[in-house]
């Protein structure tokens, strides 16, 4: 049995890659003192709008605004961040030049190299989300068959509402809207990993003599102020 302490490991690069790479070498000749990093953290609701100023790469303004003070670099190459925001060079002022979606990307990165050879800048842009989506169900309508001798508590399956937006306005509440004659069902829930379940309950008497269909309107709404 052979043993191999070396591997050949070819990896293709991408236009993208290549691209990325030629970038990386460029900064580390031009800059050779801006390896470090210090961090800075902004926030901006996705809800802002294109023109929207998020801030600035630093506290305090460059001195001499009439020429390039930051080489600025988007690190991540799968990330929208390079599609929705612009740094001014000179400023370093970061503006929304595109649509922010926490659904998509929840924090925007990107690289802050001064030219006077300072410590590099990471900049990290956290997207606050906005309750912008209403909870839906997967199918619009089910029909369940029971037994009129289904005996009080007896559970059935309904299928759950699902809401795009983060746990603070997901789905939080379902209620029965119509159709509940004499109130024979209620609903039960129960919450697995964030997400919220429900089930119909037997609550009453079933008599098909007396009513054969019932036709029940069940509704879910979100954490949201107010409420979808």
């Amino acid at each position: 049995m052979q043993c191999y302490r070396k591997a050949v490991i070819e990896v293709p690069l991408t236009p993208n890659m290549l691209s990325f790479l030629i970038s990386a070498f460029c900064v580390a000749f031009l800059f050779p003192g801006a390896q470090a990093e210090v961090d800075r953290h902004l926030r901006v609701s996705e809800a802002v709008p294109i023109g929207y100023q998020v801030g600035y790469v630093t506290d305090k303004l460059p001195s001499a605004l009439d020429q390039a003070n930051y080489y600025v670099v988007f690190p991540e190459p799968d990330s929208m961040a390079e599609k929705v925001l612009t740094v001014n060079e000179n400023t370093g002022e970061i503006t929304v030049i595109g649509e922010l979606d926490y659904e998509k990307e929840t924090k925007l990165t990107f690289l802050a190299i001064p030219t006077s050879g300072e410590l590099t800048i990471k900049v990290v842009i956290e997207i606050i989300d906005e309750n912008d989506n209403a909870p839906t169900f997967p199918i619009s309508e089910i029909n369940l068959e029971i037994s009129e001798y289904a005996r009080i508590d007896t559970e059935l399956v309904l299928p759950s509402a699902v809401d795009l937006d983060s746990d603070m306005y997901t789905v939080k509440k379902y209620a029965t809207v119509g159709g509940n004659v004499n109130n024979v069902f209620r609903l039960s829930t129960s919450k697995l990993n964030n997400a919220l379940y429900v089930d119909l309950v037997v609550n009453g008497q079933l008599d098909r003599e007396y009513r054969d269909r019932y036709d029940l309107v069940i509704e879910a709404t979100d954490g949201g102020d107010p409420p979808k």
